[in-house]
């Protein structure tokens, strides 16, 4: 597992799966809305979250600890829980998704 942060694109991507190194094809379907996108293998696992407009949903803080590609440890995903049950009371509309990419993210963080 591991977590990517473009700059440019304000983008984080979390694998939540191991990377295959030809990657290509192994996302089958997209479920979500802007900005939180969950994508799906084949087999239907959950394979990786992307989080657009990532500077609007995370702290400067916690965007500028990122590299741009690291192993995704249990303290990241804490801080990104914590700091996204803060963003969940914010906008209301996207709570369902918001709750959503918290129980994924606590499902990894059991394992």
């Amino acid at each position: 597992m591991k977590i990517t942060y473009d700059k440019t694109a304000d983008a984080i991507y979390i694998y939540l799966l191991p990377e295959p190194k030809d990657s290509w094809g192994i996302v089958d379907e997209t479920t979500g809305l802007w900005p939180f996108h969950f994508d799906y293998t084949k087999d239907g696992k959950l394979f990786g979250i992307e989080v657009m407009d990532a500077s609007f949903i995370f702290s400067k803080k916690f965007l500028n600890s990122l590299k741009k590609s690291q192993p995704l440890t249990k303290t990241f995903i804490h801080i990104m829980i914590k700091e996204l049950k803060l963003l969940k009371g914010r906008y209301s509309e996207k709570q369902k998704l918001v709750s959503q990419l918290i129980k994924a993210l606590e499902n990894v963080q059991k394992k």
